[in-house]
């Protein structure tokens, strides 16, 4: 087994889905040993970077209506975030929250 094969397997693991990320690279360390199933698993790795490549593309855009109050407090409200371990976030009913 070419070890620069085996490299470009796992380079291109890091691009797939997250929950197949860490099977794949089992599956790596099992070629090391017995290279049958190459192709299968090049594929499958192909499979999920297209797979997380279209989820990415159809993420919905984010938006903040500057009507509700949260969208007022958004910098303050990521800052606590970024801070804090627990943030909890308290409003009215349609607040946007």
């Amino acid at each position: 087994m070419s070890s620069r094969i085996i490299s470009e397997l796992t380079a291109r693991i890091s691009q797939c889905m997250r929950r197949d990320q860490h099977r794949f690279r089992q599956a790596v360390k099992n070629l090391q040993r017995d290279a049958t199933g190459i192709d299968a698993l090049a594929a499958k790795i192909a499979v999920s970077i297209q797979h997380r490549q279209t989820r990415l593309e159809n993420l919905p855009a984010q938006n903040y209506p500057d009507e509700l109050p949260v969208s007022q407090r958004r910098d303050d409200i990521a800052a606590a975030i970024r801070d804090h371990q627990v943030v909890i976030v308290a409003g009215e009913t349609g607040s946007g929250k």
